[in-house]
């Protein structure tokens, strides 16, 4: 590029915004859809709209690349048109092509119209290098006139208001006021979409809460956005990019061109914070931007997290607008108020999601001027009609009867493929057949020795085919077993079995030997109620908890696995802690739908990918999500929705169910959850709730300490921790401890 003389007028700050976006890649465009009136004059409107471009520079201006800087300059220029269509198709299509087509900004046109010809509609869109929302309303205005033979009167060159700005930067210094970034960071999840509605019915209430506290109307509107946005992120500090027409001044009020400042508006929003603190917060910051946008300057644009833009109803000139847009901005998500219209814009989430972040904000709109003095945390942003459904559709998984034990199921399976490979390691092999046979000789010689319901078997033992036996015949004998990892320290070891309360331990000095040899079984009955293990949370640093797991709670689980994840012949591979409670499914899942269970740690087989959640106190697995190349450009993985006789809750502090989006703690129920921690009463009130919203007696939730969002079509995604626990390679770990 060496020797090339560009030569042309410098761009304005917005338009060096909107320069750099276009350099992204991403689309941007200015629209609007008019509606003809009268007799339809396909070639005159053509010829008004073509007398708007000739009459105003910036509708004829290409724009030219500064070799080495990131910038450009604009060129005027005299032989430039438009381009001009007329069809038949569908219109929300071909605006939709229209937004995504690029301008070629170097050669033009930056104006193409089309005609829809039936409907009598016709669809403009500029580039934003030249045009804001006011613009679009002055071009549909003077080509009203053109078409009605009038002629508008002459308006300010927009390279004249370009250079004042760079006067003045000149004067004062190019760093006036810097736009803000400081978002709120957000979980949310993508595509993209738009939703539109009237709020005629609090208008007015809007209009009289504005009046009552000095305020403008959109300072309440935005005041509104901030609180939805801090209810969502859970962060006290928020920032949402804000509009400003930037047109303050009479001579610019009917000048073309982007005009459009975006400066960030911040909150701070205690505990405390009630909604007219926020809304005298947000007009004192709209006060000064006004004030000094002559000197705004902005920074690099790396995107909003969330926008907005105040549009007032003001009466169109000539044509009636149906819908106008500008979309030169990147952001997740833009709420625009238009008169009595709320209307949701994003590059990132979907049109059903957006929906609830308008029903979300409605209610939350209507709450706020009820009383602005409240709390704007206690303020309610469910509507009646989302929380009937989330208390029932999104959160019950199917329901079903739980009627074996863990030991049955594995009998029922053993009776069907006798002399298919159950267990495979390094020592050898055992057919269904012969583990059926070992764990009842193993169960009869635990009930000679006093095991039965209510007893309590410690089993330390390594990964291999006898681990399995043990724990089948502990079973049989009506036994819970309580499994202590081998590997540990031994003052650990003996810990735990003492907390356990374990009449007999299992371990390294357990001979199979001591087991009579026979084909006699331990016929004990044992209910679904009974315990089938205690399993101490893993690795907890301080005092261990025993988590009491009923045969129904870990039935229902592998039950509902069996019809989900047993697609393939292969089984599974034993691989973690047997004190670890995925252990179970590597264990037991093979054993109830005739697979095998290979402790080899060098075998491998077939890989699905499931983001399991759940913790010990609800039986290993609550909540699942297979995990597809989909998810690959999704932000974290979801984990999913509620496996069969579940049912999960987002609640807040009070109990009551968040929103879609909203953070929650997880709250679990059904028939996967345990009875409590051994020995530990006051904990287990504290962790095992009574079901706020079951008609079924001594119905319990499960608190879990988790936080998670839903999204719209009822999948989970995890967020952390409401207290400081962190976990460590599945194990969990509590600081304070």
């Amino acid at each position: 590029m060496t020797g090339v003389r560009v030569e042309g007028h410098r761009l304005s700050v917005q338009q060096r915004r909107v320069w750099r976006v276009l350099e992204s890649g991403r689309p941007c465009s200015a629209q609007a859809l008019v509606a003809i009136e009268g007799l339809l004059d396909a070639s005159r409107l053509a010829a008004a709209l073509r007398a708007v471009v000739r009459e105003h520079e910036i509708l004829r201006t290409t724009y030219h690349r500064v070799p080495g800087v990131r910038t450009a300059v604009q060129v005027v220029r005299d032989d430039m048109g438009l381009e001009w269509s007329e069809v038949d198709g569908a219109v929300e299509r071909i605006a939709a092509d229209e937004r995504a087509r690029p301008f070629d900004l170097e050669h033009g046109p930056v104006v193409r119209a089309t005609l829809f010809v039936r409907t009598r509609r016709l669809l403009i869109t500029l580039c934003p290098m030249a045009a804001d929302r006011a613009t679009l309303r002055l071009v549909v205005g003077w080509t009203a006139d053109h078409y009605a033979g009038r002629t508008p009167g002459e308006a300010l060159r927009y390279v004249q208001y370009a250079e004042r700005q760079h006067e003045l930067a000149d004067t004062h210094g190019t760093a006036a006021l810097v736009t803000a970034r400081a978002d709120a960071a957000l979980v949310w999840f993508p595509l993209p979409g738009g939703v539109a509605g009237a709020f005629e019915s609090v208008r007015s209430a809007v209009g009289d809460y504005a009046r009552s506290c000095g305020v403008r109307v959109e300072s309440v509107l935005l005041a509104v956005w901030h609180v939805l946005l801090h209810r969502i992120s859970g962060q006290r500090e928020v920032s949402v990019g804000t509009a400003f027409p930037a047109r303050k001044h009479e001579e610019l009020r009917d000048c073309p061109g982007p005009f459009t400042l975006w400066v960030g508006t911040r909150s701070s929003i205690g505990d405390a914070t009630g909604f007219g603190a926020v809304v005298a917060a947000i007009d004192s910051q709209l006060t000064a931007t006004e004030e000094v946008e002559e000197f705004i300057r902005d920074a690099d644009p790396t995107g909003w997290t969330a926008a907005f833009e105040y549009v007032p109803a003001v009466p169109t000139r000539g044509f009636p607008v149906v819908w106008d847009d500008v979309d030169a901005e990147p952001c997740d998500v833009r709420l625009t108020c238009i008169g009595d219209r709320l209307v949701w814009h994003s590059d990132r989430f979907g049109s059903e999601y957006l929906r609830h972040l308008d029903s979300q904000y409605r209610t939350l709109l209507a709450g706020l001027l009820a009383d602005g003095s409240t709390p704007v945390r206690r303020v309610g942003a469910l509507d009646p009609r989302t929380r009937g459904e989330l208390l029932d559709g999104f959160v019950q998984g199917d329901v079903r009867p739980v009627d074996r034990t863990l030991h049955e199921l594995f009998e029922e399976q053993a009776a069907r493929t006798p002399d298919a490979l159950a267990v495979a390691d390094p020592g050898g092999r055992l057919s269904y057949r012969d583990l059926d046979a070992l764990a009842g000789r193993i169960a009869l010689w635990l009930t000679d020795k006093g095991i039965g319901p209510g007893k309590r078997v410690a089993v330390s033992l390594g990964h291999g085919s006898g681990l399995l036996a043990v724990l089948l015949g502990v079973l049989k004998a009506g036994g819970a077993y309580v499994p202590v990892d081998p590997v540990l320290p031994a003052l650990r070891r003996d810990r735990l079995i003492a907390l356990g309360g374990c009449d007999i331990v299992l371990d390294e000095d357990f001979s199979f030997s001591d087991v009579p040899a026979g084909s006699a079984d331990a016929r004990v009955s044992v209910r679904t109620d009974d315990v089938a293990y205690v399993l101490f949370t893993t690795g907890s640093t301080g005092e261990p908890k025993g988590v009491v797991v009923p045969h129904r709670a870990v039935v229902n689980y592998l039950l509902w696995c069996a019809e989900n994840y047993a697609s393939n012949g292969e089984g599974s591979v034993l691989h973690s802690s047997i004190g670890f409670d995925l252990t179970v499914t590597g264990l037991f899942l093979p054993l109830v739908t005739g697979r095998a269970v290979h402790a080899d740690p060098a075998w491998r087989g077939h890989t699905r990918v499931i983001d399991e959640y759940g913790p010990t106190e609800a039986a290993a697995g609550c909540c699942a999500h297979e995990v597809t190349a989909s998810d690959r450009d999704t932000g974290p993985v979801p984990i999913g929705r509620p496996i069969a006789n579940t049912d999960i809750h987002l609640l807040g502090d009070d109990l009551e169910p968040v929103p879609i989006g909203f953070p929650g703690q997880v709250h679990v129920g059904g028939a996967g959850l345990a009875y409590g921690y051994l020995g530990a009463s006051a904990r287990t009130a504290e962790s095992f709730i009574p079901h706020p919203f079951s008609a079924v007696p001594g119905a319990r939730l499960y608190r879990t300490g988790d936080l998670a969002c839903r999204t719209a079509d009822g999948r989970l995604r995890y967020l952390g921790r409401i207290d400081e626990q962190v976990n460590v390679r599945g194990v969990r770990v509590e600081p304070e401890e």
